[in-house]
């Protein structure tokens, strides 16, 4: 009886509460997200994966898992603001006001619920529906928590350095203005995983554009041990997408880059933006050896860079120097 009217109801609460809190974010990620400049780029929901390519939605199938996620990200086709960061905390705090109204009717709605409670009348429905509004109020102080954490604590952590350096080029700045270090000279000491992979990526495609690559090797060695046995999510794609192109490219390892090619694999053939393109052609022609394959998603990646909103002048020049390599290497049939 003990599981019947306890155990599972938590589990159930636990469960529900997660998935209304992450719905919540999601759909004012898709919806309310544009009027701060900002926009949805990709969503997960059970392992379906949808990707936003120029306003349309496209689905495709990936792992399934009980988890669920989004990304967010700056709107290259409207006029970047001067502090990304500050539209970037009025979309969450807007975020978090809609998650707090929705705990709100959902507590209103289990007041009966509460009286039964703790008069002692706890039967399954009755403990459900406490516990679930009680995770709700737990899910929205861990938001305003997560909140104050990212846009108080973190702007002065690595990610807030990240972030800094990527509104250069989304400014227009060139690559070489960023000045980028590997992240050992960094004045930073604590970080997460998560930062610390975040900045391998952006790092990784500094080294790429300066033509520096025999220095990229040991960050992408450390983001393949990450990367390795974990699950696709759209915050993921840009350290995979690296590990693909790199694999294909340059350390020609075929096994390695078809086991993170099944991760993304749904995500990028949605994906039509140019730098997608670019690293389904490498990975055509490098890990698959089909010239002809590799042949046609390079066309789709030529012809897609200079309407490439999403990208910055400074990303524009890098694909066409990357797309220019790879049809000299179609041209002469090899690296």
């Amino acid at each position: 009886m003990f599981y019947i009217r306890t155990l599972i109801p938590f589990i159930l609460s636990l469960l529900l509460s997660l998935w209304t809190t992450k719905a919540v974010k999601i759909l004012s990620a898709i919806f309310i997200s544009p009027a701060f400049g900002l926009r949805c780029s990709e969503f997960t929901l059970f392992g379906c994966i949808f990707t936003n390519n120029g306003g349309k939605w496209k689905t495709s199938t990936g792992k399934f898992t009980l988890s669920n996620s989004y990304q967010v990200v700056i709107d290259m086709k409207k006029p970047i603001p001067a502090d990304p960061s500050k539209n970037s905390l009025h979309f969450s705090l807007v975020t978090l006001f809609i998650l707090i109204l929705v705990t709100t009717g959902i507590n209103f709605l289990s007041l009966g619920a509460w009286t039964a409670f703790f008069a002692g009348k706890m039967d399954f429905l009755t403990n459900l529906a406490f516990m679930y509004s009680v995770m709700m109020i737990a899910n929205c102080i861990t938001t305003l928590g997560i909140t104050i954490y990212v846009y108080g604590v973190a702007s002065e952590r690595l990610v807030g350095y990240v972030d800094e350096k990527l509104n250069i080029l989304r400014r227009g700045g060139s690559f070489e203005e960023l000045g980028l270090k590997p992240l050992n000279e960094l004045p930073f000491k604590k970080y997460t995983e998560a930062e610390r992979q975040l900045y391998y990526a952006i790092y990784c495609t500094y080294l790429l554009a300066l033509g520096r690559t025999e220095e990229m090797a040991p960050p992408i060695h450390e983001m393949t041990a990450f990367y390795r046995y974990r699950d696709y999510s759209p915050n993921d794609a840009a350290g995979i997408s690296m590990l693909i192109f790199w694999y294909s490219r340059y350390e020609l390892n075929a096994q390695e880059a078809a086991a993170f090619y099944a991760k993304a694999a749904s995500a990028l053939a949605n994906d039509n933006d140019p730098n997608s393109r670019r690293i389904l052609a490498y990975y055509a022609y490098g890990t698959e050896r089909d010239p002809a394959k590799a042949r046609f998603f390079l066309g789709q990646a030529r012809s897609g860079i200079d309407d490439w909103k999403q990208g910055s002048d400074a990303e524009k020049q890098l694909e066409r120097r990357l797309t220019d390599e790879l049809d000299e290497f179609l041209k002469n049939d090899g690296f």
